[in-house]
């Protein structure tokens, strides 16, 4: 039993090599995967926290009401770090050869540090609210860091025919990784859709705000849609473009950049997609592992 973190990677396979024996090298991939998750939620996760702290209200305890999908949503965080030091402990204590490399201390902490942040911004995001109208979902960053974990967790399937993947089941350290691996898609998967739900976080008006709302709903069944339209055009426009607020003048550009993204995302996907059939068909086929990233990337990003 060999507790050696002097070599980062196995011997004989360089964190260069990508791409070995018709699959991903798993040192390039745990540590690339997991430095990405790290990294993304510790910058925009530190700008989120930071704007809470100068701007949001801690929200009142009675007017949060449980849920049971929201105490589903925290524990499913809970368990993916878990999982990771779990299946650490296997590689040292159980799995033959049992074998440590630096890979895998990297991965075991650089994940429990992604979903430990993650947590402490579902707790924020839950517990105060920013001064503007009250969200009915998570942030930007909760939302993308969901969608990345998710995603690596299907990169893996990359690795179906390769050999030094877990995939083919033949001896029973690879029988308990797919078990792991299993319960940790299932576990990304539901906090992929329990993170589109955000079960914990309420929209909270005030009564006053409610009683309007309520009267402009009894009201609007007995008004024309075209009613006072100049004057609706008139109200809503300073919101279209604030006058005086650069910020919210910025946001509005990004969006209609976003649009204009969106649509040449959609001229690049059949681009790549015959570039990843050409290159797979003839007598020189290689694996363009780097556009099949670009393609799947750029297929998330469609707009439908």
């Amino acid at each position: 039993m060999n507790f050696n973190i002097t070599d980062f990677c196995p011997k004989n396979i360089s964190f260069s090599d990508i791409w070995i024996n018709h699959s991903l090298n798993q040192c390039f991939f745990d540590t690339v995967s997991s430095s990405i998750l790290a990294a993304y939620i510790l910058i925009f996760g530190t700008i989120q926290i930071v704007i809470y702290r100068k701007y949001a209200t801690r929200i009142a305890d009675r007017r949060l009401q449980s849920s049971f999908f929201y105490s589903l949503q925290l524990f499913l965080m809970l368990l993916l770090p878990i999982l990771c030091v779990v299946r650490l402990i296997l590689r040292w204590k159980v799995y033959e050869p049992s074998q440590i490399y630096g890979y895998m201390i990297a991965y075991t902490i650089l994940s429990i540090f992604g979903y430990m942040f993650a947590i402490c911004l579902i707790l924020k995001e839950r517990h105060y609210q920013l001064p503007a109208t009250p969200s009915r979902g998570h942030g930007l960053t909760l939302l993308f860091f969901f969608t990345l974990v998710f995603i690596c967790q299907n990169l893996a399937l990359v690795n179906l025919n390769g050999d030094n993947w877990w995939f083919a089941m033949k001896s029973r350290t690879d029988k308990i990784e797919m078990g792991l691996f299993i319960t940790r898609y299932i576990c990304t998967l539901f906090v992929f859709v329990l993170g589109l739900k955000a079960p914990g976080i309420q929209s909270i008006a005030t009564e006053e705000e409610s009683s309007l709302v309520t009267e402009e709903n009894d009201n609007a069944e007995n008004r024309s849609t075209f009613r006072n339209a100049y004057k609706k055009m008139k109200t809503l426009f300073p919101y279209l473009w604030p006058k005086k607020n650069f910020l919210l003048q910025a946001r509005v550009i990004f969006c209609f950049v976003l649009l204009i993204a969106g649509r040449m995302i959609n001229v690049y996907v059949p681009i790549y997609n015959k570039k990843i059939v050409d290159s797979l068909s003839g007598e020189n086929a290689t694996f363009r592992w780097d556009w099949i990233c670009i393609y799947v990337a750029f297929k998330f990003l469609q707009v439908k």
